[in-house]
């Protein structure tokens, strides 16, 4: 009976007093950070809910902006009530409503943007118009359809906007597919700022392909899609969000020019519907479907997820997360327009931490920032972001060595490359006076030998041991390579007579060749090496490797059995392989490079790994001319229509096993259902 009595004063008390502001002390949902290997992980939770309000008298809340002064601005307005379009002036800190501004014409506030001076413009693509405001409220003016001939779009329905303190604004409209319109203070259509790129996928792309072929237009209209949302930073950078399955750069930040300066930031969601960056650069972006608030740096740079959606009424879970917003404190504020309340976010400890490293990079106090990156990555080892900001710091303070370690944890491959620059140079410095003596007593050693040796021949009986090494059949045979390389034709010649060519020494070279193609797919340097070797698949690397190779010989053999050729299969075997020499030296050569040559440098290492395939493939291309006794029109043909039957074998040998692994699943299936086992 007592506890009835006192929860019937507290409701009374509630009513009559007004509890306003509900403070959320526990977060509801996870917080998540890329980790070293690009993967979400769990870790400590960056925000925490705080301010919960349903009191506000919020119907469909649309968007929110700050002012200078940090008082929220609120565009709300009833769906079922066209009367009720109003801007709601919020003061986070005393919980109470300063003002309400309103207008007759407006009917669905759907974007803010609050200039320097306090001026307020909202978009309303239903009242097709943008409303300007002074500080006050009081109404200025409104912007309707640009009346320049460049505008072709009939209707101008601006839904968010963003305005700069030079008096340009910047509109998302519905129904726009050109891009961002520019719009100049009065209102004057001066272009559109930027665009997203038409997406068109595989299927469509071949599709054109083949009507280009034929001589035919593809009729097939893409628009690109449109962007969803807008933001103007304190230094007048625009940025921008993209609401879209297909494209990777949902989060830009533009130039002056409207180009992109970021390159395909990472995105949690599929789709970003909302973008505020704070006071010291960082950047908060929305999703309204998933519910995801996404934090990066400044330069893109992903640091942290939270949130999610529920249609239940979960505090820190959206129905319809419609808007976001940060003030000069670094407190998040969100509305959801369909549950129709305004909930905040306090930083953690966690957070903090890493906002302050990033600041006291920013100032270039690297020491300070160091200590303060080895205080985060002591709650999370494995975060991508701590130990690329760490190696940064590190780098800035010329500990290199320490650099290009965390750089390789974090896989920045760029700074990586700068670090080991910096580490070879000064490897290089520390051992060029040894180097170049060693370098002298060899050739002073090398050059006395060749005078005293000339006079006295003390060297002589090594010589006849060498050349009489050299007579054994099977050395004479590797030895012989170096002439199939120099003088192909006459090589191969040899082959063809049978006078040189072995079987053992033929194996071999496919056997070295693997171990350089092997090495050169999963043991090239950090820089080069972009697939982790516990990803690689070893058995289908061996198992492609040797089918590719030996299919490609049965191939060239049936073909040369139907198109007169003079050679067996143990022939082909022995040119074909033959002609890896060239490719292995390159696989070999290009693989040490990558341990050595920075990304600056990496002409190096495709341009030695190309010059390799062109002269194997030269090589491949003497050998069949020469040992089937074909005409350089022959051998063409031969070529072609080799490497189409390995393309028909592959295609069968896949159906096959196909085939095999379905009858072997329907057999222990009707083996299950026979002795009835689960």
């Amino acid at each position: 009976m007592k506890n009835k009595i006192v929860i019937s004063i507290l409701f009374i008390l509630s009513v009559f007093l007004g509890v306003t502001v509900v403070h959320a002390s526990s977060n509801t949902t996870y917080t998540y950070a890329q980790s070293t290997d690009g993967e979400l992980i769990i870790t400590q939770d960056a925000y925490l809910p705080d301010q919960y309000r349903v009191d506000l008298g919020l119907k469909s809340p649309q968007d929110l902006y700050f002012d200078e002064e940090d008082l929220l601005y609120i565009s709300d307005y009833d769906p079922d009530n066209e009367g009720s379009a109003r801007i709601v002036v919020y003061n986070t800190f005393s919980g109470l409503i300063e003002k309400e501004i309103t207008y007759e014409e407006m009917i669905n506030p759907s974007g803010l943007s609050i200039t320097g001076n306090g001026d307020i413009y909202v978009a309303d693509p239903r009242a097709e118009a943008i409303f300007h405001f002074d500080a006050d409220g009081n109404f200025l003016e409104s912007i309707t359809r640009p009346e320049a001939r460049a505008y072709t779009t009939e209707q101008f329905k601006p839904k968010k906007l963003a305005v700069d303190d030079n008096g340009n604004i910047y509109v998302v409209a519905e129904g726009e597919s050109n891009g961002i319109l520019q719009l100049s203070i009065t209102g004057e259509f001066l272009g559109y700022f930027a665009i997203n790129p038409v997406y068109y996928t595989t299927q469509e792309r071949v599709t054109e392909f083949f009507y280009d072929v034929v001589g035919q237009e593809y009729d097939s209209i893409k628009l690109p899609s449109p962007f969803s949302n807008l933001y103007v930073d304190d230094k007048g950078i625009l940025y921008s969000t993209t609401s879209s399955s297909n494209l990777s750069d949902l989060v830009k930040k533009h130039s002056t020019s409207g180009s992109n300066l970021f390159s395909g930031i990472y995105t949690r969601s599929t789709g970003v519907s909302d973008i505020y960056v704070d006071n010291s650069g960082i950047i908060f972006t929305s999703s309204e479907s998933e519910g995801y608030i996404d934090v990066y740096t400044k330069y893109g740079d992903f640091i942290f997820s939270f949130g999610g959606t529920s249609d239940n009424d979960i505090i820190g879970l959206y129905s319809n997360l419609s808007s976001i917003a940060v003030n000069s404190k670094g407190d998040i504020y969100t509305v959801d327009s369909v549950q129709a309340y305004l909930l905040s976010y306090k930083a953690t400890d966690y957070a903090l931490g890493i906002y302050e490293g990033l600041d006291l990079f920013e100032q270039g106090k690297y020491e300070e920032a160091q200590a303060k990156w080895e205080e985060v990555l002591m709650l999370n080892q494995i975060s991508k972001l701590g130990n690329d900001q760490l190696a940064k710091a590190y780098l800035y303070q010329g500990d290199y060595d320490m650099a290009a370690k965390h750089f390789e944890i974090a896989e920045n491959r760029a700074f990586y490359s700068e670090s080991f620059w910096e580490i070879r140079n000064n490897s290089i410095q520390d051992n060029l006076a040894i180097t170049v003596i060693l370098l002298v007593v060899f050739v002073v050693m090398y050059q006395s030998l060749k005078i005293t040796n000339k006079k006295w021949h003390y060297l002589a009986p090594v010589g006849r041991r060498m050349k009489s090494f050299g007579n054994i059949n099977l050395v004479s045979e590797f030895r012989f390579l170096k002439e199939v390389v120099r003088h192909p034709v006459n090589g191969f010649y040899e082959i063809k007579k049978e006078r040189k060519g072995s079987l053992v020494v033929a194996t071999t070279l496919l056997l070295v060749l693997f171990v350089a193609f092997l090495l050169n797919t999963a043991f090239k340097g950090f820089l080069y090496q972009l697939t982790d070797v516990e990803d690689l698949n070893i058995y289908a690397i061996i198992l492609g490797y040797f089918s590719i190779v030996l299919i490609f010989i049965l191939s060239n053999y049936l073909i040369t059995s139907i198109n007169q050729g003079e050679s067996g299969i143990k022939k082909i075997y022995i040119q074909t392989t033959y002609s890896f020499i060239p490719l292995i030296f390159a696989l070999f050569l290009s693989t040490i490079f990558t341990h050595i040559l920075t990304l600056d440098e990496s002409f190096f290492v495709s341009f030695t790994a190309i010059v390799g395939y062109i002269w194997t493939f030269m090589i491949l291309f003497i050998g069949i001319n020469e040992v089937q006794n074909y005409e350089f029109r022959d051998t063409i043909k031969s070529v072609l229509l080799s490497i189409l039957l390995m393309a028909i074998l592959a295609i069968t040998i896949i159906f096959v096993q196909l085939m095999i692994s379905q009858i072997f699943d329907f057999i222990i299936v009707v083996f299950r259902e026979v002795f009835g086992i689960v």
